[in-house]
């Protein structure tokens, strides 16, 4: 197989977070345990086959096309790999690609060239010399060929004209102040965060398998940025041209795999992505290793340095006081801020004292009653509601906006700080109970906020389990706000806000909060060390009976930079 064949399909491996599964009960004697890590580079699903010591082969797994995973086995143990039955042209069916014989750890690549020809299955990992280097005339595995440790990517920046020395830097803050999280039982829930990260040099349109034609359209994806979305274990995501829909990748969700590479099998041409991306995969498995989490976020990424509410315990209570109490009417100018000396048709309360109920501690989600006036949630709506269009999913920069989703069926409109004086008073009073400067809450070109999205849902329009943050941006959402604009009908009309991934010691996972005029939750969609919180995953459940009003009041972690 070429060398670059080789890197091409290592590098996919690289990217995969393995499973282990057990090679039988047979041990050779002394048996020395090591691990193989099998990428299946053809065109077609493969069987992995364990030979015993009679010559007799038993199926132990089977790899889709583009996959790969890890196995644990013995030395002297001998596999063979065989084309599957189903997936491929009748002439290929069954095919014996080769065998291989565990020597050591190793990376079995099963390529279209090792099917080809009677070249043996797969490459060992070298062997040490008496000097304790690699043995002669083989890679150096914390090179190209496999994932460098992140000590190896630490040491080697010195003298790497290559090395991203500002992304080191900050990756190394990030390891000192990471803290794993509170020991949790295994969530129930299946869906995770994935990325998804273009080695091509042109775009591919995303879609998921659905089973049923070319799938569902999940947006593009470029050379130039990664895509991220919320997804379900087991899933499968195909990339096609966008053009002629030709198949060029695809691949399947696996349990704790964050990162996926999309390769269409040809050498990757751009050397200093590749370098990155092997310096990301180092940091991401060191800081899996002291976190006990994957790394979601962009990277390189700052650990947080904004001010975040204390989640201790859960049912603990806080009191704050904010100075901008709750209007109960509208004031008719629209000049900023509320003056009594403008305003003199209206005035609202001078304080507010609040109650923050934590609801959960990962991830961290507060309560917060009477933080709005009916008044003021009647005002909101009254703007909203000439401006509403259906709601989007997916942010990328090239394409400029999102995607219509069948994940998300509701209708948005966007209201501004500088909409009225009742707008304006909400964000000073948000200011207050977040513990952050109000002169930082503005959606301009130096400030953290968004303008309040208000949404609209009605006969059975949901918003499935997504994140708020993204993680291919270093500035992301950091907290969110939610608004309930209206009652729910009555207990089983739906639209609650549901946390699937919450820590709750009762037993169960997840929490759910009703809509209720003038009731907030406050929640937070990263970590202190600037990962992205994974368990901060959140779905506005179905409205069965009447309808929901809600505002999402969204802050970032750093100034948001307008395009």
């Amino acid at each position: 197989m070429t060398a670059q064949r080789a890197v091409s399909g290592l590098l996919f491996f690289a990217a995969l977070q393995s499973f282990v599964q057990e090679v039988g009960s047979a041990r050779p004697s002394a048996a020395v345990e090591v691990q193989l890590n099998l990428v299946n580079d053809m065109d077609e699903p493969i069987n992995c086959f364990w030979k015993n010591s009679a010559g007799d082969s038993h199926l132990l797994l089977s790899l889709e096309r583009g996959t790969s995973t890890a196995l644990n086995t013995y030395m002297g143990h001998v596999f063979e790999f065989r084309v599957a039955f189903g997936g491929a042209s009748q002439s290929m069916q069954g095919k014996l690609l080769g065998t291989f014989t565990v020597q050591s750890d190793a990376d079995v690549l099963v390529s279209r060239i090792a099917a080809g020809s009677d070249e043996q299955v797969g490459k060992q990992k070298p062997q040490a010399t008496e000097e304790g280097g690699a043995a002669a005339g083989v890679p150096d595995p914390s090179s190209e060929d496999g994932i460098p440790t992140w000590q190896a990517v630490v040491a080697s920046a010195d003298t790497d004209p290559n090395a991203n020395q500002e992304a080191i830097r900050i990756s190394q803050e990030v390891l000192k102040v990471a803290q794993p999280g509170v020991p949790r039982r295994p969530l129930s829930s299946k869906a995770q965060g994935v990325k998804f990260r273009s080695l091509l040099d042109y775009e591919v349109r995303i879609y998921w398998d659905s089973g049923k034609g070319l799938g569902t359209p999940q947006g593009m994806l470029y050379p130039e940025e990664d895509s991220t979305t919320n997804s379900y274990i087991g899933h499968t995501f195909v990339f096609r041209m966008p053009s002629t829909e030709e198949e060029v990748a695809r691949i399947t969700v696996r349990k704790g795999q964050v990162l996926y590479l999309i390769q269409d099998g040809s050498e990757v041409k751009d050397k200093k992505k590749l370098r990155e991306t092997m310096e990301q995969l180092s940091f991401m498995k060191a800081y899996e290793e002291k976190a006990g989490r994957p790394w979601v976020a962009s990277y390189p990424k700052e650990p947080l340095s904004m001010y975040m509410l204390p989640a201790e315990q859960i049912g603990e209570n806080k009191t704050v006081v904010s100075r901008h109490g709750l209007f109960h009417c509208v004031p008719e100018s629209k000049t900023l801020p509320w003056d009594p000396a403008i305003h003199s048709d209206c005035s609202p309360e001078e304080d507010l004292e609040l109650t923050l109920t934590t609801l959960s501690t990962e991830p961290r989600v507060f309560l917060i009653e009477g933080f709005f006036s009916a008044e003021e949630a009647a005002h909101i709506r009254s703007i909203a509601e000439p401006r509403l269009s259906r709601s989007s999913v997916g942010n990328s920069k090239k394409a400029r906006g999102g995607y219509v989703a069948s994940t998300r069926t509701s209708r948005t409109a966007w209201v501004g700080r500088t909409d009225s004086p009742v707008i304006d008073r909400l964000h000073r009073r948000a200011a207050d109970v977040l513990g952050i400067p109000q002169e930082r809450i503005w959606s301009n070109g130096t400030g953290i906020a968004e303008q309040l999205q208000v949404v609209h849902y009605t006969n059975m329009q949901e918003y499935s389990p997504h994140h708020d943050w993204d993680g291919t941006n270093p500035v992301t959402r950091l907290i969110t706000l939610l608004l309930y604009l209206n009652d729910q009908e009555n207990e089983s009309a739906g639209g609650e806000t549901e946390f699937p991934k919450a820590w709750n010691p009762t037993g169960r996972d997840g929490v759910k909060v009703a809509p209720k005029v003038g009731r907030a939750v406050v929640f937070y969609s990263q970590l202190p060390d600037g990962n992205c919180d994974d368990y901060s995953l959140h779905a506005a459940l179905p409205v069965k009976q009447g309808e929901k009003w809600l505002a999402n009041f969204w802050l970032h972690n750093d100034a948001r930079k307008r395009a």
